[in-house]
């Protein structure tokens, strides 16, 4: 529609964005639509222009299933592939009388090879990926200190609800922003704390009025608190499968609380289960066998032990 045109001042101007120095900030300018007369693809740039690129037509898409605020979108194509482009989206019509628009730079497009598409990264993908980040650093951060809280937290977090601004569709490993860092820091938090992993998963878990019982209750709060980290974790393997950071932190921490007693049998199997999943996906991966290997011995001495406990 005329409406989805894009002015070529603003497509020419929002191009010289270097794809290694893509910076997660919010950029809003206000542009005016082009006239009937304007041409809907900005002229090609030659070698006197500043950026020495030739650049070859873009192309507007508005796609059918794009969320309301989402009118327009336009990608651009380097011939070289050392360059991006922006990729902007009309939000709001600000001076309906004279045709004015707001656009907000929605994404970042890299340039493909010559005579190739490109690949684009959304603004939510790079604030996703510094939110991992961030999270990430304060779990190892706290966890140093003594506070398992927000490593056991993070693993009860698990998959968000996609935005809406995220097109692709899918789920796991293979979406759009999906991001395990932090749970394997976590995960790596409790194999190294697990008992102390179990009381703050425990704690996170328990009711207001759960504070302050006896000892006995406290110890079978963190046997729960144990199979909770146990099923998050499980979950998260299933979530992300292809991770081997997630897997050999994930392994690590299965094990280390099966050598710490606290899982209940009833969770033995599915943690298992579990583990040999993740021992047949990657079987040439060393780091992942290895300790895979270890979190197997740890449980069947578990079973071991709770075996001749019975027993007696």
């Amino acid at each position: 529609p005329a409406s989805a045109a894009v002015n070529p001042t603003l497509a020419a101007t929002a191009s010289f964005v270097p794809s290694a120095t893509i910076i997660p900030l919010a950029i809003t300018t206000a542009f005016t639509a082009p006239t009937a007369s304007a041409p809907a693809f900005p002229p090609a740039l030659t070698s006197s222009s500043p950026s020495g690129l030739e650049w070859r037509r873009g192309r507007v898409t508005s796609p059918p299933h794009a969320p309301k605020w989402a009118v327009v979108r336009y990608d651009v194509s380097t011939e070289f592939g050392s360059s991006g482009a922006a990729v902007m989206m009309s939000v709001t019509t600000t001076e309906a009388s004279s045709g004015g628009m707001t656009f907000v730079l929605a994404a970042l497009h890299r340039a493909g090879a010559a005579g190739s598409d490109g690949e684009g990264i959304t603004i939510y993908d790079i604030f996703r990926d510094v939110a991992e980040s961030v999270a990430e650093g304060a779990i190892r951060r706290a966890s140093r200190a003594g506070d398992l809280l927000p490593a056991v937290a993070q693993l009860t977090r698990l998959a968000q609800p996609r935005p809406e601004m995220d097109l692709e569709g899918g789920g796991g490993d293979d979406s759009r922003g999906g991001r395990c860092r932090a749970a394997a820091a976590a995960a790596r938090a409790v194999a190294e704390r697990s008992s102390e992993a179990a009381h703050s998963m425990a704690k996170l878990s328990a009711s207001p009025g759960a504070a302050g019982k006896a000892e006995v209750a406290t110890t079978h709060q963190a046997e729960l608190g144990a199979i909770t980290l146990e099923c998050a974790l499980c979950q998260w393997l299933s979530a992300y499968p292809r991770s081997v950071n997630l897997a050999v932190a994930a392994c690590h921490a299965l094990g280390a609380l099966a050598r710490s007693g606290l899982a209940s049998p009833s969770h033995e199997r599915r943690g298992d289960m579990a583990v040999l999943s993740v021992l047949h996906r990657h079987a040439g991966v060393t780091a992942i066998q290895a300790y895979g290997l270890w979190a197997l011995r740890q449980r069947l001495k578990l079973w071991v032990r709770r075996g001749q406990g019975r027993k007696r």
